[in-house]
């Protein structure tokens, strides 16, 4: 993964990564890329201090979807990169267990900094200063310390000051989750109800998205996006859907069997029901039974 297990799970999900970026200074990158047709308007910047070294990302990327937010600045060719997740929507500050920071020195990197600590205490806080609904962008400022995620290397936190974006283009809506709209599943039999869902259309598929932040666990189920109603078995590939992410503590189980069953997908409504097995690069298994959802797109 390209970014933050979890939190960038939900990026992969709905395009973020390889679709939605806003290149800062096009100079500056290799290979003469051509700009992809993002909405906004202006130049885009995200810069923050790490322990008082300048971080200047060269591409920017933002998704706003239902109660969610998500920020990210990437710089230079390996990936280095630092994401933030935010529980909420709109203009405003959002502080502990409602924002997600975490800084990622490279693709090839197996762990990352995030604000908390090995207690589970967070901290850090962001402001969103602006979303501008016409252009499609978002900016804002923020702070936090970041905490390596493998506790045992003894490393040490980095401080982030003066984190500031701005003119970020965004894809998706300022949307509140309907009443009706749900997402469930039992893990291994124990019960996950989550709180934060989402959905988002691309490449031909939809990704729908559930996820408990606090918990650090996200699910990501990939659909054809006129996928009818019916009863579907579940791929061991991303590329030939329908296929399952699961991520829990930074790992990530996809599926490798199960089966979907589509009840109904109409009005911009998906609702289904689905049992799957994952696993982790390490073999490890994980046993999802009474999956269900119904979600807008």
């Amino acid at each position: 993964m390209s970014i933050l297990s979890a939190m960038l799970t939900l990026f992969v999900a709905i395009g973020f990564t390889s679709c939605q970026t806003e290149p800062v200074d096009p100079a500056v990158l290799d290979n003469n890329p051509v700009t992809p047709e993002v909405p906004g308007a202006g130049d885009a910047s995200f810069t923050v201090k790490l322990n008082g070294t300048s971080f200047v990302a060269d591409e920017t990327q933002a998704v706003i979807d239902g109660e969610l937010m998500a920020i990210g600045g990437i710089k230079g060719t390996a990936g280095e990169t630092v994401g933030i997740a935010i529980t909420g929507s709109g203009e405003g500050t959002f502080t502990g267990d409602d924002v997600l920071f975490s800084y990622q020195t490279s693709d090839a990197a197996e762990n990352t900094y995030n604000n908390f600590n090995l207690e589970g205490e967070s901290n850090g806080s962001i402001t969103i200063t602006e979303i501008d609904t016409v252009n499609h962008t978002i900016s804002g400022t923020f702070s936090f310390t970041g905490y390596y995620s493998d506790t045992e290397a003894n490393m040490p936190p980095i401080v982030f000051t003066e984190g500031q974006f701005t003119d970020v283009p965004y894809t998706g809506d300022i949307v509140q989750p309907g009443d009706d709209e749900y997402f469930s599943v039992d893990v291994n039999g124990e019960t996950q109800e989550y709180g934060i869902f989402g959905s988002a259309v691309a490449g031909g598929n939809l990704s729908i998205t559930g996820s408990d932040f606090n918990e650090g666990i996200n699910l990501n189920i990939v659909i054809g996006n006129e996928t009818q109603p019916g009863t579907y078995d579940i791929s061991n590939s991303i590329s030939n859907p329908p296929h399952i992410i699961y991520t829990v503590d930074d790992v990530n189980y996809t599926s490798t069997g199960g089966l979907l069953t589509i009840l109904s997908n109409e009005d911009g409504v998906i609702t289904g029901e689905f049992n799957a097995t994952v696993v982790n690069g390490a073999g490890d298994t994980l046993i999802l039974t009474n999956g269900e959802f119904s979600i807008e797109y």
